[in-house]
């Protein structure tokens, strides 16, 4: 006679259920599924789809101390304009400067701490193809905000006024590594 199983435990409940005695398919699915909510939890797999940064893709650490971020670091944080872009885009960049550091700008050339690091294009590319840009900030970076950049020169960062200083409460991670030519 075959065993009987209590039909009132829906959907994947009964799965679970109806499995557990079988410990090679249980077992396996129970490991799987805890390292993945673990691993989730920590990082995640941030995809640069330009090519403003040297890799395609980067290892994201999620929970890490903010206020350790130093200039150089790669971080990945939500765009909050949505100038070309959808409103809570990922935007991974580099930090060039932070909080108590001067950007000033001379012409379209901007600097953080006298350190030149591009210039200012007067119109969008690509899918914004020239619509006027208007510079970012100048002057001294306010506490908890960052000043981001690429060197490439397309990229569309701190530079200008639709991304801006970018506050640490907006940034969902940190590049711990990259890999992937872009």
């Amino acid at each position: 006679m075959g065993k009987v199983v209590d039909k009132t435990i829906d959907g994947f409940f009964w799965f679970i259920y109806d499995f557990s005695n079988k410990r090679w398919v249980f077992w396996p699915l129970a490991i799987g599924l805890a390292i993945y909510l673990v691993v989730s939890f920590f990082l995640s797999l941030g995809v640069n789809v330009t090519t403003s940064l040297p890799h395609k893709y980067y290892l994201i650490e999620k929970q890490f101390d903010r206020d350790q971020l130093q200039s150089g670091d790669i971080i990945q944080f939500k765009y909050k304009d949505n100038f070309g872009f959808n409103f809570n885009s990922n935007f991974l960049k580099v930090i060039a400067g932070r909080e108590g550091d001067v950007v000033k700008h001379i012409g379209n050339d901007v600097y953080v701490n006298d350190k030149h690091i591009g210039f200012a294009k007067l119109f969008a590319g690509k899918e914004q193809e020239g619509v006027p840009l208007d510079i970012g900030p100048d002057g001294i970076i306010p506490k908890d905000h960052f000043f981001v950049y690429t060197e490439n020169p397309d990229s569309f960062d701190s530079r200008y006024k639709y991304v801006g200083f970018v506050r640490k409460d907006f940034i969902t991670g940190r590049a711990i590594a990259g890999f992937g030519e872009n």
